[in-house]
């Protein structure tokens, strides 16, 4: 399974997606639309251990207004 954001695109700038673990490093980051996390370390890898992650989006809409979403997502195998 692979985490990336569903919705139409077109025209959004800026995009940036960051997952951390809990404490607070990065295990993942990706400035392409397209490119989801697969859970492992940066898309290579070992496995992440299974857990809560935060995840952090921030991109600007066609109109120019910028937004930022966050939340969570859990790791289970």
């Amino acid at each position: 399974d692979v985490f990336l954001p569903k919705g139409v695109y077109l025209g959004l700038r800026d995009y940036q997606l960051e997952i951390y673990d809990r404490y607070g490093a990065i295990v993942f980051s990706t400035t392409d639309i397209y490119e989801g996390w697969n859970g492992t370390h940066q898309n290579q890898g070992s496995d992440v251990p299974i857990g809560v992650y935060q995840y952090f989006v921030k991109y600007t809409e066609p109109r120019g207004e910028k937004q930022s979403l966050r939340g969570s997502v859990t790791i289970i195998r």
